[in-house]
């Protein structure tokens, strides 16, 4: 035998050593880094020690470092092999040849892992984020029973009455832009977060205010779907989610700065958020370094389970609640039966609405927000399910069926936080039921909830895209569900909890005006190239919008100046082209874009500037479009009339005392085939794709349903 195999023959001895006397005891999943370290090290000093003290050529010395390695590796593999497959205790159940764990179905394991006199401990998935520690990772029962003795100060009766306002607030911040911001999109992951923000550390984050999205939420995507793909190998995890520029690390980053903000604070109520005893246990601790770990742990954890959970329950309920319309009917109805009080919303009442409950407990059944991942870790005497004995010291991992309701947990790992989540989940569901009518979107009937359906730990469902509509303006027919709006009665656009909050929304926001222009030009088509905004700094993003608003405004008040005395001046139309066209090169395409695309066509159909002015300051503003393909858009076909006092108002505002514009509108509109219908200072001008409002009325009874006869 060579020398070089004699050391592969040691090599190969090293490691089934290795496995017998090392790696087939106890979890290694902590000393991942240091195993790969080493392995790096001793390949290396191998590689040198054959390149200058054997003396051997830089080739050779590759090869017999290769050669030694590959025989410990491959020895040490196989012996993992040939022991799962003829010696492990699980070899006898089907499946994948997972390592150490197994999938149960079974209802009755519920109580056996989770109940109270459970004797199974949480598995090595929980030790991921270390030496970030939170209540919901800690596998020390003691210290689980310290740290949820803390957890609960914040989650009692008290505190949840403090609670109930903050979400009311921000429930009424939702109902509210749906109800003034027609054509606005929502996303429920939006309400979701700001409602978090409130409860646990005392701010909101305006995402619903402003129907902008947070940066965090696309980097918490990116963080949640590291730990479901890595979720069997967990040394991986903790070996990625600290590397620089990690979703993971960015996340962290994030709420540990969150988490400094809020103890900043100056907050001496007495329950001031759930944040306010966490802070509180820190500041009394001696040992400052782990428990900073667990107040920076738990500042993840709050914001994670506060968000995702929340609003993916809420996407399968209201998908529930169109899919089975007869339910919301009937929600609708016992809402509207409950006794008058003098608080806008009475939780107390709310908690025994039968049929309100019921679907909430029936949503959280279906598709409870944790459904699998509850990884847990057998006693050294294994336990038996029905008749199943499963082995000592393997991962269980509970995905329980429709019998084995807990959608909260079970037991000393239960949520800290179920009442408060009820409380929420009445709420809202409550308050959008109430106010409106609530339907699938045009050209969407929820199947991709269900088919895009995703598994982070916490379910992730697909979009769900839902009009609410005011009831009183809703026609028999459906199809008149979305698209009807005005400035005192609106439709809003509600979209789910996906976690692409930063994707381009292909939806233009235009008041009903921008119909009335396409109704002018003859156009029921226009072609709209939409830019997808980058993402960046939200604040720098946000400034250049509103330096670039202000660049708009003021090119269409030289283009108005211009045009005031001859509405078709052609140079003045084209030196606003030039002027809108040099800033749509510099920056945001996404509000340009579509901008010059209008003024090109509204300069070949010699369309009024004034109507150019009021669209641009439309584009951020609300309105009607309906999307036929990834850049096509065409006016809805049936749209609130233009209210002449509000008409009126806005002139002013925007248009100081020229009310020699205003005089001339009613017979711009006249010249144009439109006529005045209602009292002379309540004149409303119809118009529906440039056909005559008369002849339209006459031909769509569903208008008649709705506006009245002509």
């Amino acid at each position: 035998m060579t020398g070089l195999a004699a050391v592969c023959c040691s090599a190969a001895a090293a490691g089934l050593t290795a496995y017998l006397g090392y790696f087939i005891y106890g979890e290694r999943h902590e000393e991942a880094l240091a195993i790969i370290a080493l392995s790096i090290i001793t390949s290396t000093l191998l590689f040198w020690v054959h390149l200058l003290y054997l003396q051997r050529g830089f080739m050779v010395s590759a090869f017999a470092t290769t050669a030694i390695s590959a025989s410990f590796a491959g020895a040490l593999w196989m012996s993992i092999v040939i022991y799962r497959l003829f010696f492990h205790p699980l070899r006898h159940f089907p499946g994948p040849a997972g390592p150490n764990e197994i999938v149960i179905f079974d209802p009755a394991a519920v109580p056996i892992i989770l109940g109270p006199g459970s004797r199974c401990v949480k598995g090595p998935w929980y030790d991921s984020m270390k030496p970030l520690m939170s209540l919901q990772t800690t596998r020390d029962r003691q210290v689980h029973a310290k740290r949820r003795r803390i957890w609960d100060k914040g989650f009692g009766m008290k505190a949840l009455r403090t609670y109930e306002e903050r979400i009311l607030q921000t429930s009424k911040s939702l109902v509210s832009v749906m109800s003034t911001h027609a054509g606005s999109v929502v996303r429920l992951l939006w309400y979701s977060f700001d409602t978090m923000g409130v409860i646990a550390f005392g701010k909101s984050f305006g995402t619903v205010e402003t129907g902008q999205g947070h940066f965090i939420l696309e980097i918490l995507a990116g963080s949640v779907k590291l730990f479901a793909a890595l979720a069997p190998v967990p040394w991986v995890i903790g070996t990625l989610s600290w590397l620089p520029g990690s979703p993971s690390e960015n996340f962290t980053e994030w709420c540990t700065g969150l988490t400094d903000e809020r103890m900043k604070a100056d907050k001496d109520d007495e329950v001031a958020d759930v944040m306010s005893n966490l802070i509180k246990d820190y500041n009394k601790s001696e040992d400052k370094v782990n428990a900073l770990h667990y107040l920076n742990g738990d500042s993840r954890l709050i914001v994670l389970a506060g968000t995702e959970t929340t609003a993916g329950t809420l996407t399968h309920l209201f998908y529930f609640l169109v899919a089975y319309p007869s339910k919301q009917t009937l929600l609708r109805a016992e809402l509207s039966s409950l006794p008058k009080s003098s608080a806008e919303v009475d939780f107390k009442a709310l908690q025994d609405v039968p049929l309100l409950n019921g679907i909430i407990n029936e949503t959280l059944r279906l598709w409870p927000a944790i459904l699998s991942g509850l990884q847990y870790l057998t006693p050294p005497e294994g336990i038996t399910i029905g008749k199943t004995f499963i082995p000592g010291n393997v991962t269980p991992e509970l995905i329980i069926n429709k019998v084995g309701y807990a959608p909260f947990s079970l037991g000393q790992q239960s949520c800290v936080g179920k009442q408060l989540a009820l409380l929420e989940l009445r709420t809202i569901v409550s308050m959008l039921v109430a106010k409106f009518s609530i339907n699938f979107a045009p050209g969407h009937d929820g199947s991709e909830v269900t088919e895009d359906l995703t598994d982070h730990f916490a379910f992730t469902p697909g979009k769900l895209k839902l009009v609410f509509t005011l009831p009183h303006l809703v026609s028999p027919s459906p199809n008149n569900v979305a698209g009807l709006g005005s400035r005192e009665e609106v439709v809003s656009a509600l979209t789910s909890a996906n976690f692409s909050p930063f994707q381009p929304i292909r939806v233009l926001k235009f008041t009903p005006l921008f119909v009335l222009f396409c109704a002018v030009t003859g156009s029921k088509k226009v072609k709209i190239q939409v830019t997808p905004k980058a993402t960046g700094n939200m604040a720098e993003e946000i400034a250049q919008l509103k330096q670039l608003q202000a660049d708009m405004n003021a090119a269409f008040d030289d283009l108005f100046n211009f045009s005031q005395d001859s509405p078709n001046n052609a140079g003045a139309i084209a030196a606003a082209k030039e002027r809108i066209g040099t800033m749509a090169q510099k920056t945001l395409g996404t509000v340009l874009g579509p901008a010059f695309s209008i003024i090109n066509l509204s300069s070949q159909t010699n369309a009024d500037p004034m109507i150019l002015q009021r669209i641009m300051r439309a584009i951020s503003s609300m309105g009607y479009l309906k999307q036929t393909d990834a850049t096509q858009w065409e006016p809805t076909p049936l749209t609130r009339a233009l209210n002449v006092p509000a008409l009126r108002n806005w002139l002013i505002a925007h248009f100081d005392q020229r009310m020699i514009i205003w005089g001339r509108f009613p017979e711009w509109l006249k010249k144009r085939g439109y006529k005045t219908t209602g009292a002379a200072d309540d004149n409303v001008f119809t118009e529906v794709l440039g056909e005559p409002v008369w002849e339209w009325y006459e031909n769509n009874p569903e208008a008649n349903a709705i506006y009245g006869s002509a």
